[in-house]
């Protein structure tokens, strides 16, 4: 088995391949954090003969900058686990790996990934990636919208040209519209999902749950159930 640790930034990653043989030697390497990075990565991987299905690949979950290399290594059939970074921080600290630099950090995930027993990362389905991108699109909208409301109240009560209100309320009228289509767009990928349009009945069923609350904890109640299947739910607590 060979282990690798990959701490990403959003910039670049950082690797740390320990080999599978009894020398314990350690191979290191940088790549930027792109498509083209990632052919590289599996270039200079495959300059040591390993083989994806016995390649354990763990990296930190780094906000969404670790997300597309998993991607792309998973589809390769390497064996990837995302962890807690507060789980690997603990680990460094238990094997006294107290100083702090990337290519450190990516030997002390190498590390972990080979003493600690992992379950496997599994992506997103298209579906519930989709719903919460459409959903975190309407809220980024919907503050966008708030604050330019904020404006017109604020314009209304001050001596402001003519010219600076018609351009507030044509954003206004602009967001609105985008709002009001992304909200069919939600609504008709759940109508067209059977198992979505269930777990969003079950949810408006509950006394107090709107139907915009509804769709919010739709997502997360997905998720969890994923997580759950998949066994991961103890990384993340």
């Amino acid at each position: 088995m060979f282990y690798l640790g990959i701490d990403v930034s959003k910039a670049k990653f950082d690797c740390c391949l320990f080999l599978d043989d009894s020398s314990g030697k350690i191979k290191t390497k940088c790549f930027s954090n792109s498509n083209k990075g990632f052919h590289q990565l599996l270039s200079w991987l495959n300059r040591f003969g390993l083989v994806a299905e016995e390649t354990r690949a763990l990296m930190e979950a780094t906000s969404i900058y670790h997300e597309m290399l998993a991607q792309f290594l998973f589809d390769l059939k390497f064996q990837v686990c995302v962890a807690n970074p507060a789980r690997t921080r603990y680990f460094a600290q238990s094997i006294s790996k107290l100083h702090k630099t990337d290519k450190i950090d990516s030997e002390v995930l190498a590390r972990f990934a080979m003493t600690v027993d992992l379950h496997l990362w599994q992506p997103t389905p298209d579906n519930i990636r989709l719903l919460n991108a459409l959903l975190d699109r309407r809220s980024s909208l919907a503050n966008d919208l708030k604050r330019e409301q904020n404006r017109l109240e604020k314009a209304n009560s001050t001596l402001i040209v003519v010219p600076i209100l018609k351009s507030i309320k044509t954003n206004i009228k602009s967001l609105t519209r985008q709002i009001q289509n992304l909200d069919t767009q939600i609504q008709n990928h759940i109508d067209q999902d059977h198992e979505l349009k269930r777990d969003q009945k079950l949810l408006e069923s509950i006394p107090a749950i709107a139907e915009r609350t509804s769709l919010l904890m739709l997502v997360f109640y997905v998720l969890i159930l994923l997580k759950k299947q998949a066994k991961l739910l103890h990384l993340w607590v």
